[in-house]
């Protein structure tokens, strides 16, 4: 899955959607990650959504399926 976002995103969308959805330990809020990035909460939250759209997108493109024979 790693190399599918690494396709994809960039190094701060992954790091972002990691710690937001708790892949590398606890779920982080949108306040915690951005102290890290000295950056507003709400410009955590536009860098996660515009991840997750790329994510859509590509995926609806390309389907599902191609996605689902790396595992």
């Amino acid at each position: 899955m790693e190399s599918i976002f690494k396709e994809i995103l960039t190094d701060k969308q992954i790091d972002i959607l990691k710690r937001r959805s708790g892949w590398e330990g606890e779920v982080e809020t949108l306040e915690e990650i951005g102290l890290t990035y000295k950056v507003t909460r709400e410009r955590i939250r536009q860098i996660e959504s515009t991840a997750m759209a790329k994510l859509r997108k590509k995926l609806e493109k390309n389907g599902i399926h191609r996605y689902l024979e790396e595992f």
